[in-house]
């Protein structure tokens, strides 16, 4: 089972991932400790007091040392180099208080001492939904949790514990049966069309991120600045 767990800086990520990691005895991989703690990065924006993704040096990382497991979650606020059915189940986290105000969102990164660029740039990407509107390229359940309050924690993971045995009981499709779903609707598109190659043409849209396979199973889009933040 591989779950993400994205959302805005300060959202409340790290907590509800180590919340579903002891819960599920996954490992958890939060990608912003694991960029600076290894120097996966190529310069640090001091505008923004951010690091700067080395995209190679992480995607070696992953490849060699989180594809091989079986379960695992991971913890970060972009996902442009993963592919469209790498993830199980994602859990995008929000912070936003009733009204449509980001109080406390901006309290919680004032209290984390960001620079108010920072401060200004994390709640644009809140106010402007920009996560969840790049989340729609994935195909697997998105579950949404506000992160404003105890009770919309606790009701958040249980609805995460009820669809990870959904997709246990194959109720909701895993990142496997979307692959083979994705795979067999291009065959059908390319028979249609009278393509010739269609086998050299699937190798080279890889989705899955097992180890091994060609860089495009994380995705072509370039690391975005804006979303990459560390």
């Amino acid at each position: 089972m591989r779950i993400l767990v994205t959302g805005p800086v300060a959202s409340g990520k790290t907590t509800i991932s180590s919340r579903l990691g002891s819960l599920l005895n996954f490992p958890v991989f939060n990608l912003s400790q694991l960029i600076i703690d290894n120097k996966f990065y190529t310069s640090r924006d001091e505008h923004f007091d951010t690091y700067i993704p080395d995209e190679n040096l992480l995607m070696d990382y992953i490849r060699s040392s989180i594809n091989p497991l079986e379960n695992f979650i991971v913890d970060h606020h972009s996902f442009d180099i993963f592919g469209n059915v790498y993830f199980d189940l994602i859990v995008s986290i929000t912070c936003i208080d009733p009204q449509d105000n980001l109080f406390t969102l901006r309290t919680r990164l004032e209290e984390r001492k960001y620079s108010e660029p920072k401060i200004l740039e994390n709640l644009k990407v809140q106010l402007m939904n920009v996560i969840n509107e790049e989340l729609q390229r994935f195909k697997c359940k998105i579950i949404n949790i506000n992160n404003i309050s105890n009770e919309n924690l606790e009701n958040g993971i249980n609805e995460v514990k009820e669809t990870i045995n959904q997709i246990n009981k194959g109720e909701i499709k895993n990142r496997k049966q979307l692959q083979e779903e994705f795979e067999r609707l291009i065959k059908e598109i390319l028979t249609k069309q009278g393509a010739h190659g269609q086998d050299e043409m699937l190798d080279e849209i890889q989705y899955e991120g097992e180890e091994g396979e060609e860089e495009e199973e994380f995705g072509e889009e370039e690391w975005e600045e804006e979303e990459g933040k560390v």
